[in-house]
C-alpha cells in the first residue's frame, strides 16, 4: 500500500497491490478516516485565553469555545458582565486563530442581552484587521445599519448583561 490522500495522508491500495492484502487496506482506510473525523466538532476551550480591546473584562466571565478543520474555524462564545466589567470603546475580538483577509467580512449574527428588561438585541461580527468588531444593528429609515458597541449601546451594560457570537471562518 503506497498510496496516501494529499489532504488527510489516508491510505489507498493501489493496482500493484496484492488482492490478498485488500481487507488490510480498507482497514487501514477506515482507521484513517475514523481518526480524522474524530477531530471533527472537538471544540478547545479558549476561555482563559480570549483577548479583546474596548472591553474591560473586570470580574466578567468568558465561555469561548472554538474548532478547526483545514482552514475552516468556528469559533463560538459568551461574555457575561460582571460589577467590574464594562464597555470602553468598540469591541473588538481577538480570534483565537488567525483569520485569512477579513477586512470588512460580515462574519455572524450576534447577540445582546439586557437582563434588567429582559431584551434581546441582535447585531454582526465584521472581521477587522485580523480581529472580530462586534456591532449592533440601527434601523436607519429603511435601512438597516451596523453601529459599533458602546458603554450606553445598545443599552446600559450592567451585572448579568451578555453577549453572544457565533463566528465561522477561513484561517491563514
Amino acid at each position: 500500500m503506497a498510496g496516501t490522500t494529499p489532504n488527510y495522508s489516508w491510505p489507498y491500495p493501489e493496482s500493484s497491490d496484492f488482492v490478498a492484502d485488500g481487507a488490510t487496506a480498507i482497514e487501514n482506510l477506515a482507521d484513517a478516516i475514523d481518526t480524522t473525523v474524530e477531530t471533527f466538532g472537538t471544540y478547545t476551550d479558549h476561555s482563559a485565553s480570549q483577548t479583546s480591546s474596548g472591553l474591560t473584562v473586570g470580574n466578567g466571565t468568558w465561555s469561548v469555545v472554538y474548532t478547526r478543520i483545514n482552514d475552516l474555524v468556528h469559533y463560538k462564545g459568551k461574555f457575561t458582565f460582571g460589577s467590574t466589567s464594562a464597555i470602553t470603546a468598540a469591541v473588538d475580538l481577538v480570534p483565537p486563530v488567525s483569520l485569512s483577509g477579513g477586512v470588512f467580512e460580515f462574519n455572524s449574527v450576534t447577540g445582546y442581552y439586557d437582563s434588567d428588561a429582559n431584551v434581546f438585541y441582535y447585531g454582526s461580527t465584521i472581521g477587522l484587521f485580523g480581529n472580530f468588531r462586534l456591532t449592533r444593528y440601527l434601523i436607519s429609515g429603511t435601512n438597516v445599519t451596523a453601529s459599533d458597541l458602546s458603554a450606553s449601546a445598545p443599552f446600559t451594560w450592567a451585572v448579568n448583561d451578555f453577549f453572544t457570537w457565533n463566528v465561522t471562518y477561513k484561517a491563514t
